[in-house]
């Protein structure tokens, strides 16, 4: 008797619940989503807690992570991001948000302009748009030819040595690294 009552009670409290979740179109997924990207925020201020479409998410024994990708004209945002747990390595009693990865792609008449990195930019790089291989560096040229394997081993050595300073590099016509 006792514990058709508590199902009873039970059923009075969620049966509203599931009823405004519905009528409002939210899942449980949009709910852990929207809960992440608040959390994220606190961090980042800069991230918007809306207008994101989930591309992956992985939950493994100590993370929670998104792939997202957020469209507005003719920008798109990428952006992966992980909360981490209390129980983790790398943090052990003290849960974070984190992000891993995130550009920002946009159109400019003939160019196509990449922003990689928040809260600092790792690269930032613009394209023409009729001629996609050739890169223009606005910043982080060093950092971009590490990130994509376009360093030999003597510069990649230097790069790691020395990347606090050449991280910091503005411009284009840079020198190449020592090492050849």
């Amino acid at each position: 008797m006792l514990i058709k009552l508590n199902l009873l009670r039970l059923d009075k409290i969620l049966t509203p619940i599931c009823f405004l979740m519905i009528l409002l179109g939210c899942s449980h997924e949009d709910i852990k989503l929207k809960h992440h990207l608040v959390n994220l925020q606190e961090r980042y201020p800069i991230i918007p807690t809306s207008g994101w479409k989930v591309l992956n998410y992985d939950q493994g024994p100590n993370t929670i992570c998104y792939t997202l990708e957020r469209k507005n004209l003719d920008t798109i945002v990428f952006m992966e991001s992980c909360r981490v747990l209390h129980d983790s390595i790398w943090n052990p009693g003290e849960e974070f948000y984190v992000i891993s990865a995130y550009s920002k792609t946009y159109l400019d008449n003939d160019f196509k302009y990449i922003l990689n990195g928040i809260p600092d930019t790792n690269y930032y790089v613009k394209f023409a748009i009729k001629k996609p291989d050739s890169i223009i560096f606005i910043s982080g040229k060093y950092y971009y030819q590490w990130r994509y394997g376009l360093l030999n081993k003597n510069q990649k050595t230097f790069y790691v040595n020395h990347s606090d300073s050449l991280e910091k590099l503005k411009g284009n016509i840079l020198p190449e690294l020592p090492g050849k």
